[in-house]
């Protein structure tokens, strides 16, 4: 055993990434993939003094 795993379709093991979103869309257009965009959640930032930590 060399320790790797085999698969017939290795697709699932393919990461992409954008800039943009409009880069992606895109891509998968020009690939025909079927696209399904999950936006993402907003980010809330909790500001605090380093000091907050031991109240």
């Amino acid at each position: 055993m060399t320790g790797w795993a085999g698969s017939g379709d290795t697709n699932t093991q393919v990461r992409l990434k954008f800039a943009t979103k409009d880069e992606a869309v895109a891509y998968a257009t020009r690939k025909g993939f079927d696209i399904h965009l999950v936006p993402a959640p907003p980010v809330s930032l909790k500001i605090q003094a380093y000091a907050d930590n031991f109240r």
